[in-house]
């Protein structure tokens, strides 16, 4: 059996080595919240985060507004070119009309202007 010294002699060693385990976890600890943010430092990070999104919300409004303004344009060019399409005479029904009027010249007898 141990006797009382010996009991109070491990204790103490027993307590060194907790107390030493500990402070080495302290010092752990304590490292790790040096590298965290403060509270300041968040709120500032928050505000010029909240800053940054406004600029990027304005330009993506900005760039929609020209997106609408040139979808606009081209709807208007689609327009313009079906009126332009509708005036005109394709190019095939334009050759066969001036086939038929050569026809018809040489059946009359008409010599043509060419």
């Amino acid at each position: 059996m141990l006797a009382k010294k010996d009991i109070e002699q491990i204790r103490g060693v027993v307590r060194e080595e907790i107390d030493g385990a500990l402070d080495g976890f302290a010092v752990i600890v304590n490292k790790g919240f040096e590298a965290t943010a403060s509270k300041v430092e968040l709120n500032e990070f928050q505000i010029k985060t909240k800053e940054g999104f406004g600029m990027v919300n304005d330009r993506l409004d900005r760039q929609n507004d020209r997106l609408d303004h040139q979808s606009a344009q081209l709807a208007s060019y689609g327009s313009d070119l079906q009126a332009i399409k509708e005036s005109n005479v394709h190019r095939l029904e334009f050759e066969d009309l001036g086939a038929r009027v050569k026809l018809t010249e040489t059946k009359l007898g008409i010599e043509s202007g060419k």
